[in-house]
């Protein structure tokens, strides 16, 4: 005998969209247990309506994890076998989810499978990875061009003023105290070379080896980020010991 699906909107064994020789969908009757069939009762957009002894839902409705195709068994030497079901059934707590039929806000979902704690640690790890690439591909200063159009979104010059001139761009702070002076100054150059100044004083290479090379050269734009925070307040120049 075939059975009809009861899932509004769906048309599984009916005579109009069933092909002449093409097997039945498969489909389940609804649980004798009273909470599972009110739950399945209340999973089906179907007002007012209550199941009765011949309802039952089509496989199209469940998960696809939900419906058990196959069966395993232990053999005599040991080996594990797997076998088709002549007829599919449902794990204990599939409840019908999907209606393909009907408007999408209907359907609650396919449920994901969670993965495996090491395919878990492996996508994580591979999101990382991602996440540092793009910073460090963000970070770079590709030439003083990028440089001069980009500081102003890429810095936070809080108390610097800024000076952008066509060969260099000067970041300084101004002091207050007696008469309007220049106080700490940091010049980039077109060739991308930092020169600091705090009170008049220039620091030297060894003065910056915490964030630059040798050459003065920066190619980062947290570099300049930490030298604008370090030095942004009065400083007291110390010699570094070599």
């Amino acid at each position: 005998m075939i059975r009809r699906c009861c899932v509004p909107g769906c048309k599984s064994n009916y005579d109009s969209t069933r092909k002449e020789n093409s097997q039945c969908i498969t489909t389940f009757s609804f649980p004798k247990n009273e909470d599972r069939r009110k739950k399945w009762i209340k999973g089906i957009p179907r007002k007012h309506w209550t199941s009765t002894v011949s309802s039952v839902v089509c496989c199209l409705h469940f998960n696809p994890e939900d419906v058990i195709r196959h069966d395993k068994f232990l053999q005599p030497d040991g080996t594990q076998k797997e076998i088709s079901l002549s007829h599919p059934r449902l794990t204990e707590n599939a409840v019908p989810c999907i209606f393909p039929n009907l408007p999408k806000y209907l359907s609650t979902g396919v449920k994901r499978k969670r993965k495996d704690p090491e395919s878990r640690r492996e996508d994580a790890f591979q999101r990382h990875s991602a996440a540092v690439e793009r910073f460090l591909n963000d970070d770079l200063i590709k030439d003083f061009s990028d440089f001069k159009n980009n500081f102003p979104q890429k810095v936070n010059m809080c108390k610097w003023e800024v000076k952008v001139l066509e060969n260099c761009v000067y970041f300084f702070t101004l002091n207050y105290e007696t008469k309007l002076t220049i106080r700490n100054c940091e010049r980039v150059s077109e060739h991308l070379t930092v020169n600091i100044h705090l009170n008049k004083n220039e620091l030297s290479a060894a003065d910056l080896r915490w964030i630059l090379p040798v050459n003065l050269k920066v190619s980062k734009w947290s570099q300049i980020i930490n030298i604008l925070a370090r030095y942004q307040e009065p400083q007291k120049i110390v010699a570094l010991k070599m």
